[in-house]
């Protein structure tokens, strides 16, 4: 018997209800007839009495078995009309991702699941009473309130920065715990339910209270009105600056006895703050901002608030007067200030403290230890932070060594983060020698592990240089510090210390060979060794752009200086040149890539020669070889997208050159690497091929055979994505592969490693028709995410003349997701990973940062070879290692901000001293909140100077609220006052918090500077910021309301408004041009385009484009894309900002939406254009408002104000025809800086296309029958109304003449996507022949690319409907399209009508009736052979595995690419052992 999963509601809600019904049974029984009924359980905890209930759900204390603890389970109530199984899925979802909180001031959740159609949530079992019952007991002094709702806004500020929305704080919210602490409850729990819920009166008497605060209204309002901030009142989304006005709002209840006066709807102004001689004035400006109706003029940040609350000035007054005790005091309150010692204190007070140290120490550590093992790093932490703030703790070894344990656990977790805020809490000074240098090494260890090599040299520079260098261990990296850093000279220098390692000793001939450099006046990006004139003298060919970028070619001197000889006239300025074939007795050829088209040229002493021009998708990759022992070496070429195969120029009689295709099982794989070379010492080359995505991921040797032209493989090994191919050695070289992490496919490789082998360097032999592994390089990996650095290209030659070759990898450090575009390790964004080779091929690694590979060439007589490399850190100079007296630059470390002038007082240049060097650590947050408190403690200059300190190293972490507030308050010294509030102003707009720019520079207009010009400079900042505050405060940008007239839609079939979301939904072909443009103008001074969006779904190469384009000059588009990517079974989903020039800002977004089979992403990007500062700025964020990404950089060029349009666009740059589908719910489309042009008298046409997208078919069908309005696809948009109305018999007598038009025909396909239930069946009635056509083109990107597709298979199995087979050709595309419905029945256990259509595909087949060539990717490309092995899958299912291996057998025999067709066959468990054994 099947069981019915309870889908509706009430199944939903039945779950917790019977739960509740049993333990009142089991409860009634037991006490009835006394006796022990058994347990009841909720997955494993025990259910033992029931505390209460509240809107939301009810709650028990319980007993978990595994933890050995009480705690508090709440069953949440499914909501009527909530969706059932969905709303369950997204319950546990929200609830999980609340779990992320941990904090002592926050209750957070232990635990989240289902049991019995029940979700259920466990948290800690605390005792206590609720904060209203504690005002209830009031009034209580003031300091007493600010205690306690200070502790409970650390819980809040905890929960902004794990990226949770509290959503209703309120008395009822908050704990005060039988053990103290102050604890805030059912965060986000308002966000698990979205419909309207009764609010149930709190019971401020109960005992606990843990899960029961959860009086929550939801729906279009998520909270308590009594408490909701203005936004959340009028449907705004609640972020974190609507927890701020609540808990300002819960403080003022608290302080006055009564609750905040809601102002007037609409009101501009703060709530009315009373005034009471009780209540401080300053503490009543701190509550009337955070209680200001508009969100951006709050405070920045809570914390912020919480700063504001600590800064009571009697206290600041008492302060100042005891700064040596602050200090102290400062490190108590968990700053990491390290601990004056006590001057005169006695070594029995010492002894003494260190012996309680280690007792608590020892009683904690068993507890840390079990938290660490079950994962609760977070709780570990906390744990030993109280050991840190007991007295006498800090300071002591015990207090160091439990700090260093604590690293060392979150260096093996893999938490960088972790590990770096444990070493930085251990006191060195504290531990002896040895434990001491473990703590420092430890530190370098980690950041060299994660390849922060900026951090790593800032660890080592603020050693005692004699401590290091006595070290072996710190020496060596030390090594690595300043290799990575460009710093040769003292890399060897330290690798020639006596008693060094051996890895050093290994490394100092290299060391000392590229430490010689001589800097060149070139500027390359490729550089090809040649003759190019037949003379015998060898050369450099050189381009001065990158690939992509128009640049010149010149030819230098193959010497030290690469001194130009002449530059190259005659060629297009986009030829990109690929590789030099020697010909003997005369030049050299050239092969190359020129836009759309191969050339092979030659270059001579006179002008260039073009011997050949093809055109080709994308020459990728090319070479020479002699395959016929001719002694002349022919050109080979390897393409990309999308011809994808591998090309032979061959010279014919008189000179003319042909193409011809000597392998053409490459065919459908990008060729990524290729080489000529002897591998099996008989004299003649063998032609090596890296063959990579999507389908062979393999090296090939090919052979050609004497007696005919085709070549033959020699040996084959998958490894996947090869980007470099190289010889290692003379005689019988070894052949070595670079493989990275590119071009993963899940299709070919398996889950766990969907890019093949490890990454690293590959030694191969060619023996017995194999290609076998010598040796394995590995390339180091990240600690943090365990990426491995990505390798571009590969060279081998000998770099210090000791006769043994060396490997030079071109390696590219990628970025963390967090890092900011400023950062210093930029500079390390390319790199050079060299392997000298030692005896006995054995390899000692080092890398060089900010270096990128040229060229190896012989190029001043001695036995070694020059590396020639592009300062890639710089200005991309060319520079020349290997020879010369010159040296390297090295890299710049941290650009941390200066520190303030020396002070009298020591601790504050302890305190400086401390922030220096977490600033070095990369650690600028905690050095500057360092500096931001200890201002607090001193006044004066010394105050401004930290002040203003503290705000730069903000700055430097793109926190640009926190640094302007804090150059706000620097801007109090009227030393510094206007250059403090420019930079308050600056970093304001930055941060989009334009009141506040508005405020700051309405203060730098009132110090009426003498200067003119400057007058008139602030007068237009006050200005642009006021506008754009008005803007911020009118327009809110949703669409709850028809659309601003001033829009002109092209294309109302591809917009949507849907009011009951406030949303406007826009999909797209990704082939489609203009769908709407919004008239503006833009005075050029400052532009923000923010949009938060749904990604509903994005097909494989589909997108949307917003841009804002000039109405006269092309390309001076600003835009931001959302699109995907990817490939092989792999959905990457990316949004980018562009502008002129080049700049660019990419974010990878984490796929969701109808493709992936996972929720719909919905994310907030925003750009920034900021011509007054000279800057732009791209960020990604949450819809809470938590950052992602942000990148930012200079405008390469100031752009021209004037007429603009915003444009919505299809993703544009792909083919015709593109069946590729996006769809995305603009929720919010804000707009600032601009003026909306006014629209003249709308047309007819406008009216009737706003109609439509308005929702008004009805009237967009009067205006279109009652006006004389032309438009080529009228036709389209008449039968979109009709639909709409359910007029189909109308519709479908429009349609007879639309499925002919050619106008209309994409119309018709976008159709079939928007309007499926009413569409589909009467195209599918008029045209029964063509609608799989039809279909097909509407759906073939999704079907050949997707996987994971729950839309797709439901177009399949209930759109396309019978397809006809019986006679005639049949198109290739009617057999992709049973290939893919026979899938999709068979995830919806339709096994017989999968089988069906399988065997009617290879029916047609078999009798030769198919037509034309397979139009998709992947399995669809080797289509018969694909459809054998879904036959031969369902005949495992039905048990017959003899007819199965029959099947693969023919699979394997019919393929084109028998590889691949295997690599398929290995991917299918039920079918893996009758694949061929791949070589090993």
């Amino acid at each position: 018997m099947k069981m019915e999963r309870p889908d509706s509601p009430a199944g939903v809600a039945a779950g917790a209800g019977a739960i509740e019904l049993e333990h009142m049974r089991r409860t009634l029984k037991q006490r009835l007839f006394r006796t022990d009924a058994a347990p009841l359980k909720v997955s494993r905890f025990v259910v033992l009495d029931r505390l209460g209930e509240g809107a939301t759900g009810v709650v028990f204390s319980a007993y978990d078995p595994l933890l050995d603890r009480k705690v508090a389970l709440k069953l949440l109530r499914a909501q009527p009309g909530g969706g059932g199984e969905q709303q369950r899925r997204r319950m546990i979802r929200e609830a999980r991702a609340l779990a992320r909180l941990e904090h002592p001031n926050a209750l957070g959740i232990f635990e989240a699941g289902e049991h019995d159609g029940a979700v259920f949530l466990v948290t800690a079992f605390v005792r206590g009473r609720t904060l209203r019952a504690w005002f209830q007991q009031g009034p209580h002094p003031v300091d007493e309130v600010l205690r306690v709702m200070c502790a409970a806004g650390r819980g809040l500020a905890a929960a902004h920065a794990a990226g949770v929305v509290h959503r209703d704080f309120k008395p009822e919210n908050v704990m005060l715990g039988e053990d103290g602490q102050v604890r805030v409850l059912d965060f986000g729990l308002a966000a698990l339910h979205d419909r309207p819920e009764p609010e149930v009166q709190a019971r401020p008497e109960d005992a606990c209270a843990a899960l029961d605060g959860d009086l929550t209204r939801t729906g279009a309002r998520l909270g308590t009105p009594a408490y909701m901030a203005p936004e959340q009142r009028t449907g705004g989304r609640p972020d974190a600056r609507s927890d701020q006005y609540s808990f300002c709002a819960v403080l003022y209840e608290g302080l006055y006895g009564e609750r905040v006066r809601e102002p007037p709807a609409g009101s501009t102004q703060p709530s009315a703050v009373m005034a009471s001689a009780r209540v401080p004035a300053w503490l009543n400006a701190a509550l009337a901002r955070g209680l200001d109706p508009d969100p951006a003029a709050r405070w920045p940040t809570i914390e912020h608030l919480l700063d504001a609350l600590a800064d009571d000035p009697a206290v600041v007054r008492r302060r100042r007067g005891r700064a040596l005790a602050l200090a102290a005091s400062l490190v108590l309150l968990g700053s990491v200030v390290a601990m004056l010692l006590v001057a005169g204190a006695s070594a029995w007070s010492r002894a003494r403290s260190e012996r309680e140290a280690e007792a608590r120490l020892a009683a904690i550590e068993p507890r840390v230890e079990q938290q660490a093992r079950e994962g609760r790093r977070a709780e570990a932490r906390e744990l030993l932070r109280e050991f840190s703030e007991l007295a006498g703790a800090r300071g002591t070894a015990a207090h160091a060594r439990a700090w260093l344990r604590q690293a060392v656990r979150e260096r093996a977790a893999g938490d960088v983060a972790g590990a770096i805020e444990s070493l930085v809490e251990v006191d060195v000074d504290a531990l002896d020698g040895s434990e001491r240098e473990s703590t420092q090494r430890g530190l370098a260890e980690v950041f060299r592990d994660d390849h922060d090599w900026v951090s790593m040299a800032a660890v080592l520079s603020a050693l005692d240089e004699a401590e290091l260098r006595a070290s072996p261990e710190l020496r060596a990296l030390a090594v690595t510090s300043a290799a990575a850093s460009r710093d040769l000279a003292r890399a060897r220098e330290l690798s020639l210390e006596p008693r060094g390692a051996a890895p050093l000793e290994a490394l100092a001939p290299l060391l000392g060979a590229l430490a010689s450099v001589t800097p060149t006046v070139q500027v390359a990006h490729v550089a090809l060794e040649l003759d190019s004139d037949g003379d015998g003298a060898r050369e450099l060919l050189l381009r001065h752009a990158p690939a992509g970028v128009a640049g010149g070619l010149s030819l230098a001197r193959a010497e030290p200086t690469l001194a130009p000889t002449r530059a190259l006239g005659g060629l297009s300025a986009g030829l990109l040149p690929l590789a030099a074939v020697a010909r003997p007795g005369g030049p050299d050829l050239v092969v190359g890539w020129d836009g759309e088209d191969g050339v092979l040229l030659s270059l001579g002493p006179g002008e260039p020669r073009e011997h050949l021009r093809w055109r080709e998708g994308a020459v990728v990759q090319a070479t020479g070889a002699d395959l016929d022992g001719d002694g002349r070496r022919e050109p080979y070429v390897g393409t990309g997208p999308y011809s994808r195969r591998l090309l032979a120029l061959r010279e014919g009689d008189a000179g003319r050159w042909d193409v011809v295709v000597p392998h053409p099982e490459t065919r459908g794989s990008d060729i990524t690497a290729m080489l000529g070379a002897d591998l099996d010492g008989d004299r003649v080359d063998e032609l090596v091929v890296a063959v990579g995505p999507w389908r062979a991921y393999d090296v090939r040797v090919l052979r050609r055979p004497r007696d005919r032209p085709a070549q033959e493989l020699v040996a084959r090994r998958q490894l996947g994505e090869v980007s470099g191919l190289a010889t290692l050695g003379k005689e019988r070289p070894l052949l070595v592969a670079l493989k990275g992490e590119r071009g993963a496919n899940r299709r070919v490789f398996a889950d766990d490693a969907p890019s093949g082998a490890p990454a690293g360097v590959y030694l191969l032999e060619l023996a017995d028709g194999t290609l076998q592994q010598r040796a394995f390089l590995p390339v180091p990996r990240r600690l943090s995410d365990r990426l491995p650095l990505d390798l571009v290209g590969l060279r081998v030659g000998d770099l210090d003349g000791d006769g043994l070759e060396d490997l030079v990898v071109h390696a590219r450090r990628q970025a963390h997701a967090g890092e900011v575009f400023q950062s210093p390790l930029r500079a390390h964004e390319h790199a050079l990973l060299i392997y000298r080779q030692l005896a006995g091929l054995r390899f000692e690694p080092i890398l060089i940062g900010g270096l990128a590979p040229l060229a190896l060439a012989e190029l001043d007589g001695d036995p070694a070879v020059e590396l020639i490399v592009r300062d890639s850190a710089g200005d991309s100079q060319t520079l020349v290692l290997g020879a010369g007296d010159g040296t390297l630059a090295p890299l710049p470390g941290l650009a941390e901000a200066s520190a303030p002038s020396p002070t009298a007082e020591p601790w504050i240049a302890e305190v400086q001293r401390r922030a220096g060097r977490l600033a070095r650590l990369g650690l600028r947050e905690r050095a500057s909140r360092l500096l931001e408190r200890t201002a607090e403690a001193v006044g004066g200059e010394v105050q401004t100077e930290l002040r203003s300190h503290a705000a730069r190293l903000a700055e430097l972490d793109q926190q640009y609220a926190r640094s302007a507030t804090l150059h706000e308050l620097a801007a109090r010294s009227a030393a510094v006052r206007e250059s403090e509030l420019s930079a308050a102003v600056r970093d304001y707009l930055r941060a989009g918090l334009y009141a506040s720019a508005a405020r700051a520079a309405g203060a730098l207009v009132a110090l009426e500077t003498r200067d003119p010009r400057r007058r008139g400079e602030l007068a237009e900042l006050h200005a642009l910021a006021h506008k754009l505050h008005a803007q911020q405060l009118t327009g809110s940008g949703r669409f709850d309301r028809p659309l601003d007239p001033a829009w002109r839609i092209d294309d109302p079939l591809a917009l949507r408004r849907v009011p009951e979301e406030s949303a406007l939904h826009v999909h797209a072909f990704a082939d489609q041009s203009t769908i709407a443009s919004l008239p503006v103008q833009w005075d050029a001074r400052h532009l923000s385009l923010e949009l938060e969006l749904d990604l509903l779904r994005l097909e494989w190469s589909a997108g949307i484009l917003f841009a804002l384009t000039p109405e006269h000059a092309a390309g001076e588009s600003m835009m931001i894309r959302i699109f995907s990517g990817g490939g092989g079974g792999i959905a990457e989903h990316h949004v980018m900002c562009e502008l002129p020039g080049g700049a660019r800002g990419k974010f990878f977004v984490p796929p969701g939406g109808s493709t992936t089979g996972r929720p719909a992403r919905r994310v907030v990007v925003r750009l920034d254009v900021l011509p007054l500062l000279g800057e732009w700025s791209c960020t990604l964020a949450e819809a809470d408002g938590r950052v992602l990404r942000q990148e930012r950089g200079a405008l390469a060029r100031r752009p021209a104000p004037g007429a603009r349009r915003l444009d919505i666009m299809g993703l544009g740059g792909r083919p015709e025809d593109t069946s590729a589908w996006a769809e995305v719910a603009v929720r919010r489309l804000s707009l600032l800086g601009v003026e909306v042009v006014d629209a003249s008298r709308p047309s007819p046409l406008d009216r009737l296309t706003h109609a439509l997208v308005d929702g008004d078919p009805a009237a967009a069908l009067r205006i279109a029958d009652s006006t004389d309005v032309e438009a080529a696809r009228l036709e389209s948009w008449r039968i979109a109304a009709l639909l709409e109305l359910g007029r189909w018999h109308e519709a479908e007598a429009r349609l007879v003449a639309a499925l002919g038009d050619a106008a209309a025909s994409r119309d018709v396909l976008h159709l079939l996507r928007t309007h499926r239930s009413t569409f589909v069946p009467i195209v599918r009635g008029l045209d029964p022949a063509g609608f799989s056509r039809h279909f097909w083109r509407a759906w073939s990107a999704a079907l050949t690319h997707g996987s994971d597709d729950v839309l797709a298979d439901r177009a399949l199995l209930f759109d396309v409907g019978d397809v006809p087979l019986a006679e005639g050709q049949v198109e290739a595309y009617v057999l992709e399209l049973l290939l893919v419905r026979a899938r999709a029945l068979g995830r919806a256990g339709r096994w017989r009508d999968a089988e069906a259509d399988v065997a009617g595909a290879l029916r047609v087949i078999a009798e030769g009736r198919a037509a034309g060539r397979p139009s998709g990717d992947g399995a669809s490309a080797e289509l018969e052979s694909a459809l054998w092995i879904e036959l031969a899958s369902l005949r495992v299912r039905d048990g017959r595995s003899q007819a199965a291996q029959q099947y693969v057998a023919q699979a394997l025999a019919r393929a084109e690419d028998r590889f691949y067709v295997n690599a398929l066959v290995r991917r299918r468990a039920e079918l893996a052992r009758w694949a061929d054994p791949e070589p090993s």
